[in-house]
């Protein structure tokens, strides 16, 4: 069991290192909590898994995986915090050693931090990709933005290996304290914010354009632009990371480190909410086709996008029988579009038909 760390450190003099390692692994169970859940309604729902769930699945095992690497780096996180504030009792032996051990599994973490985050960011593109099905203008806005994606998660690990000059001094402890280290690590902070911040506000806005050319209530509009909008969530967070790292006077690993927890595991939780919206949605007497095509891509918003906004109107068809001098009339009511064509999916399955059928005898 650890001690208890001395006053003056920072976060690390007002929690111990196992409370750090208790938080990582909560908040890692946490996240879990909600991948198991958000599997449970797909499951539940659709009746199999798409590529927008394995991208979340993948976003946590690299979370677990860095909460692994986490917990081993803790015990270094708190000897800098000491060495920082002239409370270490290591040697320089000692010192250095840990030093460069923090050093390698802070490289390790961050680019593993900055993975979880853009894997969620493909789980939305993939999502939205089935949803812009037949929309050419908006796939070509999402092809834009899964090219600025990846560019930037690239840039996020040059930045990271261009902090230290030379760069090959990076794992030596305390070989990267020269000025021009210090504003390139705030530099690199920003970037990775920005591009981070602007990616997200880019994949939100992709879809709420398409709220405005559906006719659907007030509430299922504001019900799906608080699925589209959650992103806001890490960027709140995402904002508040950055400004402690890049605009405090003193570094806190252990401070550092706990951003760096939550900023991820909200990231991932955040990317399981879209399907619980489903929990909340009000059954109507309408039969659902459970493709996941139909369900959540081939939705009113993409058909009404594709042909208009459709004004429904009825049709009524008649047909008489006479069989063995009995009269029968069947009256059928359809609800098709304006044009006169049945409402349905360019796919030519699921569709919304409500019937009403009247049969009449005599004799």
């Amino acid at each position: 069991m650890s001690a208890p760390a001395p006053p003056g450190m920072g976060l690390a003099g007002k929690m111990p290192e196992h409370g750090l390692v208790i938080i990582v692994w909560v908040a890692t169970g946490l996240a879990g909590c909600f991948v198991v859940a958000r599997t449970v309604i797909r499951i539940k729902k659709i009746e199999k898994l798409h590529v927008d769930d394995y991208l979340i699945y993948a976003a946590f095992l690299v979370l677990v995986a860095n909460a692994v690497l986490q917990t081993l780096q803790t015990p270094h996180c708190y000897n800098l915090a000491r060495l920082v504030n002239g409370l270490s009792t290591l040697t320089q032996e000692e010192t250095m050693a840990s030093g460069n051990t923090y050093m390698r599994y802070e490289f390790t973490i961050i680019g593993l931090f900055w993975t979880v985050l853009w894997l969620v960011k493909a789980s939305f593109l993939a999502f939205f990709y089935k949803l812009f099905d037949g929309l050419q203008g908006y796939r070509r806005l999402w092809w834009a933005v899964v090219v600025f994606a990846f560019l930037s998660y690239v840039g996020c690990w040059i930045v990271s290996i261009n902090v230290c000059h030379p760069a090959k001094n990076y794992f030596i402890f305390g070989s990267c304290n020269k000025d021009i280290d210090m504003k390139t690590s705030i530099i690199a902070v920003l970037y990775s914010t920005v591009v981070d911040v602007l990616t997200d506000i880019m994949i939100m806005a992709m879809p709420l354009r398409l709220l405005w050319k559906v006719r659907i209530s007030g509430s299922e509009k504001m019900g799906l632009a608080a699925v589209f909008s959650i992103g806001v969530l890490i960027i709140v967070f995402a904002i508040a990371r950055a400004v402690q790292i890049a605009f405090t006077t003193t570094s806190d690993s252990v401070l550092l480190a706990l951003w760096g927890i939550i900023e991820s595991t909200v990231s991932v939780i955040v990317g399981c909410l879209p399907p619980f919206k489903s929990l909340f949605s009000r059954r109507q007497n309408t039969s659902y086709n459970t493709s996941y095509e139909d369900r959540y891509n081939k939705s009113a918003l993409t058909n009404e996008l594709r042909n208009g906004s459709i004004p429904l109107q009825s049709r009524t068809t008649q047909t008489t029988r006479i069989h063995r001098g009995h009269v029968t009339t069947e009256s059928t009511e359809d609800i098709v579009g304006s044009s006169g064509e049945d409402v349905r999916w360019k796919s030519g399955r699921g569709g919304i038909s409500v019937r009403q059928e009247v049969h009449q005898t005599s004799t």
